[in-house]
């Protein structure tokens, strides 16, 4: 299988961008290569040869954030004219990824299309949650008692979402999902699923955004959690509009479901209707490194 690849010859006075298709073999035969170009550049001025994922080939504005780049995230047109115009403006900064450093836990990585947040490392897998929403969508089809294992979003998730993440997908963890049963209502979890994409649950939610006690020490008379991290939870889709966004836990009863407020507040309570489809997804995977 052939990956697309941005290969970069440095020279003393100037650089040159160009794209190519290689094969994982080709790549590493190639890097080999950019090793020994570097060794011998530092004893002569001699041409220096890099090599990135063109995925990860990013361009980042001098007056951009460092939030405002990472949630920009990845246009595959514009990008390479960008880097390329680095030397001739230089109004942007280069980024540039190496292509076999190991992702970091807070960092955003590119994948099948998408921008992802690394919340996790653990066994040579990265757990990853989109940095945005990537779409509206009812949580399922019809109002009707229904847990994680029979809703439509987890068919949607694991079947034509799946797909549509290319041939990268094949490098996406199967994994057991557990869904507990809602900590404040003791409303069913329904059975552990085998699963390629998912959606966090409320336990996840607070493992990986803060936790302030809250979930399992439920404040009297409350039916949502806003706390210190909620800003921290808050999540756009393309267009930056702030939205709510599903969990996979379910709600005060078997025909709510638990999720994240456009405020950031996680409503334990759940939502009014399942079959919202306003309802932003934030699909989630294991990531085989």
């Amino acid at each position: 299988m052939k990956k697309e690849y941005v290969i970069r010859i440095e020279g003393c006075d100037a650089s040159t961008f160009f794209r190519t298709q290689m094969t994982e073999v080709e790549a590493e035969a190639f890097i080999g290569l950019c090793l020994e170009s570097q060794k011998a550049s530092t004893y002569a001025c001699m041409p220096v040869l890099k090599i990135y994922l063109y995925s990860d080939y990013r361009v980042r504005y001098e007056d951009e954030t460092e939030r405002e780049y990472l949630e920009r995230g990845y246009d595959e047109e514009k990008e390479l004219s960008k880097a390329a115009a680095v030397r001739k403006t230089g109004t942007s900064i280069l980024v540039e990824p190496d292509i076999h450093a190991m992702p970091e836990i807070g960092s955003i990585i590119s994948f099948g299309g998408y921008d992802w947040r690394v919340l996790d490392i653990q066994d040579g897998k990265a757990l990853l949650l989109s940095g945005k929403i990537v779409e509206r969508r009812a949580y399922n089809q019809s109002n009707t008692d229904i847990t994680w294992v029979e809703c439509d979003l987890r068919c949607y998730l694991n079947g034509e979402f799946y797909d549509s993440l290319g041939e990268e997908k094949a490098r996406i963890a199967e994994i057991k999902v557990k869904t507990n049963d809602n900590l404040w209502y003791g409303t069913d979890g329904g059975v552990k699923t085998t699963d390629k994409v998912f959606l966090l649950s409320l336990e996840e939610v607070v493992k990986y955004f803060g936790d302030s006690g809250q979930l399992k020490n439920r404040p009297d008379g409350a039916w949502y959690i806003d706390d210190e991290y909620s800003s921290a939870r808050i999540v756009t889709d393309k267009n930056g509009e702030a939205l709510w966004w599903w969990l996979r836990s379910p709600g005060d009863g078997s025909y709510s479901v638990a999720g994240v407020g456009p405020d950031g507040y996680i409503c334990v309570y759940g939502s009014s209707s399942i079959a919202w489809s306003d309802g932003g997804v934030r699909p989630a995977m294991w990531l085989n490194l």
